[in-house]
């Protein structure tokens, strides 16, 4: 009876036993699940934060150049082809490029009939061995988050050689185009800076012209004198600033802050020029992009 008592005991603690491992199992497995499923939704989450902000620093995944074919004996035309970037972001862009190449296209043709014409072949005045009747020169960077393309068009026509520059400058992380004051902001400079620059030039050409009577012809062709011009310095200066996001092409390149602009096309925001001929750019550096 004693033997047949304590094998029942036994049979009971390794019943209890068995039922304590077997809770424990199913506590063990549920936890693990569910700290597998949270570490799951921590990588998603995770993966998804660093594709919103992602950049990458490889331009060519991005921007290309593709050749356009007009008069390829004569001309030298390239077009930049966007990558993976949201169309509004390089709509402006595209746009004016298509406009430039129109030009181009348009300027070869009237060339071409008119050597023609006079029994002349084109290709004895424009090509690889001398310049090319239109060329372009494009260059793509990427500079911290900001992708920048600068394209310009240096083309022959009737009154000599001129340029056509257009420049985007796209903040990645932020799929955002800065405006030409956002990117001089970032070397430190403001329009305000290039209208009195701008001022102090007039102003200083006046004392070079005093034999004359009066310093520059305002945009109603009127003279205007030394004194005129310093009595209206803040008009003179607010109507620059207020058409400098249209007059100058800002961007970064290799790390400094730049912007291009032709002189004369900034001379005549206030003033009437008696010149001909097309307008030619310069470039100005502003300072380091930190």
């Amino acid at each position: 009876m004693e033997k047949e008592k304590n094998n029942r005991g036994v049979i009971i603690l390794l019943t209890t036993i068995i039922v304590i491992l077997a809770v424990l199992c199913v506590l063990f497995a549920t936890g693990t699940i569910s700290l597998k499923t949270n570490t799951t939704n921590n990588k998603e989450q995770t993966s998804e934060n660093n594709t919103n902000n992602n950049v990458s620093y490889k331009v060519e995944d991005y921007v290309t150049t593709e050749k356009e074919n007009i008069g390829n004996d004569v001309n030298n035309i390239q077009k930049v082809i966007f990558k993976k970037i949201d169309s509004s972001l390089t709509q402006k862009f595209t746009e004016e490029q298509t406009e430039l190449i129109d030009f181009a296209k348009n300027n070869y043709n009237y060339f071409e009939t008119k050597f023609k014409n006079e029994n002349h072949n084109i290709t004895d005045y424009f090509g690889s061995e001398k310049d090319y009747l239109s060329e372009t020169n494009i260059w793509y960077q990427i500079n911290k988050d900001i992708l920048t393309v600068y394209y310009k068009l240096t083309y022959e026509n009737e009154i000599g050689r001129g340029d056509s520059v257009i420049v985007t400058n796209i903040d990645l992380s932020n799929n955002k185009v800065l405006t030409n004051e956002e990117v001089l902001k970032l070397g430190n400079m403001s329009f305000n800076n290039i209208a009195v620059k701008e001022y102090d030039r007039v102003l200083k050409s006046c004392d070079e012209k005093t034999n004359l009577g009066y310093c520059y012809f305002d945009k109603n062709d009127k003279e205007t004198t030394k004194e005129q011009l310093q009595q209206n310095k803040d008009i003179f200066v607010k109507n620059i600033e207020s058409n400098l996001e249209k007059t100058i092409k800002a961007y970064i390149q290799d790390g400094k802050i730049k912007y291009d602009y032709q002189p004369a096309n900034l001379a005549m925001i206030n003033q009437t020029l008696h010149i001909g001929g097309p307008f030619s750019y310069s470039t100005v550096e502003v300072g380091e992009y930190k």
